[in-house]
């Protein structure tokens, strides 16, 4: 007697999870526009990331795919391009992109390449909406995640090289007139105690002087 059995065998198929997270956390970053293309260009997925991971089943094995951020969220930079091949694996296969935010410097500086402070300086968008107003110092200043686009950097307040040049004369002509006063007074010390008057006459001395 001859016995046959049947068997089904069933292919799971293959699945990537895919976590777009923020460089210096790791936590899920939402926001951001994705895709999978294959090797041709062709587009096998979009989305827009979320606070769970995307999930996507039925990638081809042996197959090669990139994982491309078309817009960051706003205050991050582009990621790159990241390859991946799909293996021979019933397994959840984990792809991750990370996302650093953008970081600005501006810096104030006059015609020899040294800080310049005391100008008063606007960062505004394209529509003349004002997003930070400083002054600037000794060092430059920063500003982080600004989303990608186009910025004005407006000047309200120049300060010229003569200006800084007057500035610095006051000064030292004011300590020079402090330290012209304090060598009178220590004069009128002196010869107030080589004197042998009264201390009525002394004060009859200086209403006169």
């Amino acid at each position: 007697m001859t016995i046959f059995r049947e068997f089904t065998f069933i292919d799971k198929p293959t699945e990537v999870e895919i976590t777009k997270s923020i460089l210096t956390t790791g936590e899920e970053l939402e926001g951001a526009k994705l895709q999978v293309t294959d090797s041709e260009g062709n587009v096998v997925d979009s989305w827009t990331s979320e606070k769970e991971p995307h999930k996507i089943t039925g990638l081809v094995v042996g197959k090669t795919y990139q994982l491309v951020e078309t817009l960051p969220a706003d205050g991050y930079v582009t990621a790159e391009t990241i390859e991946f091949t799909i293996a021979d694996t019933s397994e959840v296969q984990p792809i991750e992109m990370k996302d650093d935010i953008t970081k600005l410097k501006i810096s104030k500086q006059d015609i020899a390449g040294n800080e310049l402070e005391g100008a008063k300086l606007t960062l505004s968008t394209e529509n003349g909406e004002v997003i930070e107003t400083w002054t600037s110092g000794k060092e430059p200043h920063y500003i982080e995640m600004l989303p990608i686009g186009k910025y004005k950097l407006h000047e309200e307040k120049v300060v010229s090289a003569k200006a800084k040049y007057d500035e610095a004369l006051a000064h030292v002509e004011a300590l020079k007139r402090e330290k012209e006063l304090a060598s009178v007074n220590k004069d009128i010390q002196e010869k107030l105690k080589s004197s042998k008057r009264t201390p009525e006459e002394i004060m009859a001395f200086l209403d006169g002087e």
